[in-house]
């Protein structure tokens, strides 16, 4: 999340439609499997624009993986891709119940509280903000960000991305209060695994800042900017 989010709330948009736009493939090497090739050439595809072809390759990277044994994240992120395809050709309905089935598959799995189904949910929420769906949203981004906690530990970068995802979200709404302790946590996380005085506390720093400025507390918008200011002139 950058600076100007909080001035330009279409911004916050577009990093929550961020996470529905990521396509991570499984199990990429050099000898391709069918899937493979059909899911790279299927998002190849429609990131041309080209939707029929390549909602053709995604239907065929589906119907394999639907014949692969055990579970098998394939699967997942086959209904994914398509729902992404679906998103993108403003079929939002049909992408909101792929995107249901893909983290119902995943909660029935071996691994219920995976970063697998983190990503999901945060896809999920995504989806939701788009049509507008807050409280859906913000109830996935919140289970996602749970369940990515005890995955990966409250540090880790998705970790950090989740808190932003909810404090973007409330800041769409011009919910500021509600985004506060979000920010805060992002801050926090930051001056644990960096320090208090490393570059990469500038964002946070400037995003809560605006954050105080908006709710006009000017003092605390001031000394966050001036810790910032600090911060940059040392480098």
């Amino acid at each position: 999340m950058i600076l100007s989010y909080y001035d330009r709330p279409s911004s916050i948009w577009r990093c929550l439609a961020i996470t529905l736009l990521t396509i991570t493939l499984v199990g990429c090497s050099e000898d391709k499997t069918p899937w493979q090739l059909h899911s790279e050439q299927g998002t190849t595809l429609m990131e041309q624009g080209k939707f029929p072809e390549a909602e053709q390759e995604l239907n065929a990277a589906l119907e394999l993986a639907e014949k692969f044994e055990g579970p098998d994240p394939r699967l997942t992120q086959s209904i994914t891709n398509l729902a992404i395809l679906h998103n993108a050709k403003g079929e939002p309905e049909q992408a909101e119940a792929l995107l249901q089935k893909a983290v119902a598959i995943q909660e029935q799995g071996p691994k219920p509280q995976s970063a697998e189904l983190a990503a999901s949910l945060s896809n999920l929420g995504a989806l939701y903000v788009t049509q507008k769906k807050f409280d859906q949203a913000q109830a996935s981004f919140e289970r996602a960000l749970a369940v990515r906690e005890q995955a990966l530990g409250p540090d880790d970068p998705e970790v950090i991305r989740d808190l932003e995802n909810l404090a973007a979200l409330f800041v769409r709404q011009s919910q500021y209060a509600q985004a506060e302790p979000y920010l805060k946590r992002v801050l926090d996380s930051r001056e644990r695994t960096t320090g208090t005085e490393a570059p990469e506390l500038i964002e946070p720093l400037n995003n809560l800042a605006l954050l105080h400025r908006a709710q006009e507390q000017y003092d605390q918008a001031e000394a966050l900017l001036l810790r910032a200011l600090a911060i940059k002139e040392k480098q």
